[in-house]
């Protein structure tokens, strides 16, 4: 699968997901002034990425500070990988 990549700022997150690594990262701040609209691009990679996951996905969340606004999104974020992880499928998975 394509990696997905936004390079982060003073206000917004670091996203470096590798589609062929199963490595996901989400790093630094999210302040942005509409979370909704610069996660909305992260959320499509994760639907996608759920389509055909890796047999093993690493998961890292290393934010030094993220506000109100963001912390919803943040949560359908994680929800969408615990669809990921609870989807029914014959091949194990490991999640970290």
């Amino acid at each position: 699968m394509e990696s997905f990549r936004i390079v982060g700022s003073s206000h917004t997150s670091e996203i470096n997901f590798n589609g062929d690594t199963g490595v996901l990262e989400i790093r630094g701040r999210s302040i942005p002034a509409n979370p909704i609209e610069f996660y909305q691009k992260v959320l499509k990679w994760i639907e996608s990425y759920g389509e055909s996951p890796n047999s093993e996905t690493k998961v890292v969340i290393g934010l030094e500070y993220f506000n109100t606004s963001s912390s919803k999104i943040l949560m359908d974020i994680f929800r969408s990988f615990e669809r990921i992880h609870n989807s029914g499928t014959d091949s194990p998975r490991t999640y970290q």
